[in-house]
């Protein structure tokens, strides 16, 4: 996966013509992290593509159901509805950070991450598309910790509500479908409790599913959205299926595991999430932060230089990178990292970056930043494609 990441990050030539190209995609994550700062979640909202959304979801039941009436109303009175809420508690976050572009089966995804003011993350896929107007659109969105795109959550929530798919089933779907008559009244009653604020009482009615339907993806992914949404019974459950091993989902278990609060602990949950996602750069950042904060240095650069191969605009990677080499004495070589960040950042967002760091308050006074600062760009340099 690191070498096809990797290919993909630097533009190497495709199979295949994919819409948008590489490039677009890169510049559309920049836009995003851009406007992130002033709108939050609307940021996102405000380019989601919703007839491609739509068109995700309702394909897999034929394309009689992309014209019918019904589809589109349950869309945009319960489902749309749903994702917007989900999308608003985005706005808690102190700033989006484009991590990578990926290319995925026939689309380009964005992986970016969303940076809390408790030093916590959250890491989201974002699907991309060609919206009518020519622009650049989201068609889908994988959440934190989930399992399954958006547009998948809906379509099992469709089985269970009675809808009949045009394709296979798998286990999981066949367990819904099982199921469903016990089903549908829990389900419309949890989507009803958590739709009114309720999020206690909407995690009541999560229990009562069997529990085969409770280790499906989709109903644990109800689980998850219910935690993000602020419930604290759900919340427990969660850290007690981490803690006896039954939940196994590494983004959660980084996440929401009880006692993570020593850097030994994370770079333990760390390990783990690495072996086995997508080789996120994030998390290999995240890895070299708590190396630091372990005092292993030529570690820390090591895994630092990793994410930053994945993926060159990880600027959480630089910065653990500029503070490595200042913690080691080489000012010199985290003002080399500065001038590469200049590239896609202009020196009073480096600045303001770095700024964020107590630890790095004397390097900020240093003769070797002064220098730099000098001489850095203020406005981003032009990018070669």
């Amino acid at each position: 996966m690191g070498v096809a990441a990797l290919s993909a990050f630097h533009g190497a030539p495709e199979a295949r013509a994919v819409d948008p190209t590489h490039d677009e995609a890169r510049e559309f994550g920049q836009k995003l992290q851009t406007e992130f700062e002033d709108q939050k979640h609307e940021t996102l909202v405000q380019h989601l593509d919703q007839t491609a959304l739509f068109q995700r979801i309702f394909s897999s039941f034929g394309q009689q159901s992309l014209t019918d009436p019904a589809a589109k109303n349950i869309f945009e009175k319960q489902f749309l509805p749903s994702l917007l809420a989900d999308m608003a508690t985005m706005s808690e976050a102190r700033s989006l950070i484009l991590s990578r572009v990926m290319l995925m089966g026939d689309a380009r995804y964005l992986e970016v991450v969303l940076l809390e003011d408790n030093d916590s993350f959250r890491v989201l896929m974002l699907r991309l598309s060609r919206k009518p107007d020519g622009s650049i659109g989201i068609s889908d969105i994988t959440f934190h910790g989930a399992t399954l795109e958006y547009s998948l959550l809906i379509r099992d929530a469709l089985i269970v509500l009675g809808a009949p798919l045009a394709g296979g089933l798998g286990e999981e779907g066949m367990t819904l479908v099982y199921r469903k008559s016990m089903l549908m009244p829990v389900l419309n009653q949890m989507a009803y409790e958590s739709a009114r604020g309720d999020q206690e009482a909407a995690f009541t009615q999560w229990l009562r599913a069997p529990e085969d339907v409770q280790k499906t993806r989709f109903w644990r992914n109800w689980r998850t959205r219910l935690v993000m949404l602020g419930s604290v019974a759900a919340l427990n459950h969660l850290q007690s299926a981490i803690a006896d091993g039954s939940e196994t989902n590494p983004m959660l278990r980084l996440s929401f595991a009880k006692d993570i609060h020593t850097p030994e602990a994370r770079l333990e949950l760390l390990e783990d999430a690495l072996g086995k996602t997508w080789e996120m750069p994030f998390l290999r950042t995240a890895k070299a932060s708590a190396l630091l904060e372990l005092d292993r240095i030529p570690e820390a650069l090591q895994i630092a230089s990793e994410a930053l191969a994945l993926a060159p605009y990880n600027v959480s990677a630089y910065l653990v990178g500029i503070k490595a080499h200042v913690m080691s004495g080489k000012p010199e070589e985290g003002v080399k990292l500065m001038q590469s960040m200049n590239r896609f950042l202009s020196a009073g967002e480096i600045q303001e970056l770095l700024e964020l760091d107590p630890e790095l308050s004397d390097f900020l006074r240093s003769a070797e930043y002064t220098a730099w600062r000098s001489t850095a760009a203020e406005e981003i340099l032009p990018q070669a494609t």
